[in-house]
């Protein structure tokens, strides 16, 4: 490399119209326009800097790391380093597994023991050398399906009933049914104090606009149209207490 008296400056060029280099490239030299995405210009980044100094890279072409000047035993290329540790660890990433975890059988049978309760789950890997290879197969712990059946079904046939509606926490209706009006659906009973008014969105209703959207045919729109912002509508949130 060589130093010049010109201000040396990787510009961002990827989206400059006028930029006539290599197609797809971000950052270009500002005095010939090489290309430096991957490394400073070769003819015009400087490598004498006051105070500074490179470090002993044996790369080629080596890396532009700048250190402090100082009287040391050297210092080592960071990017080599790391460029060292990122091929160690893809080396240690390698399927190492026998043959039979990436066959379509073992996949099968993996499933079907995980839905048998035979086993509480297995993970799949992928990549370095994997093709979807059955890893991890775990014995212990919870099994979410016991015969095919999914552990909260079975919870439903023995309290005696059959599974209802879905309402949270692996729970359906039936198991917990609301307190307040009985109705064993995610949603409260019709007339329940408790329930939840209709609401839309109207953009003509100020702050927020939301108003309520309980049928009502002989309004402009169809619905009551209450604006519900601060406080539930008048005319038809159910009085607390009566149903």
């Amino acid at each position: 490399m060589t130093n010049t008296g010109t201000a040396y400056q990787e510009l961002f060029v990827l989206t400059d119209d006028e930029y006539t280099g290599p197609p797809g490239t971000s950052f270009a030299c500002s005095i010939c326009g090489t290309p430096v995405d991957d490394r400073p210009c070769p003819d015009h980044a400087p490598t004498q800097v006051p105070g500074l100094r490179l470090v002993d890279c044996d790369n080629e072409p080596p890396h532009i790391i700048f250190v402090h000047d100082a009287d040391d035993y050297g210092v080592p290329c960071f990017q080599c380093r790391l460029a060292e540790y990122a091929e160690q660890e893809r080396q240690a990433r390698q399927c190492r597994h026998g043959g039979w975890h990436s066959w379509r059988i073992t996949g099968r049978l993996a499933t079907l023991a995980y839905g048998l309760g035979i086993t509480s789950g297995n993970a799949y890997s992928y990549g370095d050398g994997h093709d979807g290879c059955v890893t991890d197969i775990r014995f212990r712990g919870s099994r979410p399906y016991i015969l095919g059946v999914s552990r909260d079904t079975w919870r439903c046939w023995f309290s005696g009933h059959r599974r209802g509606e879905p309402v949270g926490a692996g729970f359906c209706g039936k198991c917990v049914p609301w307190p307040c009006c009985g109705a064993i659906s995610e949603a409260h009973a019709e007339k329940c104090p408790e329930a939840d008014l209709p609401v839309t969105f109207d953009a003509s209703v100020p702050p927020g606009g939301f108003v309520c959207a309980v049928p009502v045919p002989d309004r402009p729109d169809g619905i009551c149209g209450m604006p519900v912002e601060s406080e539930p509508c008048s005319d038809h949130a159910p009085k607390r207490g009566v149903l």
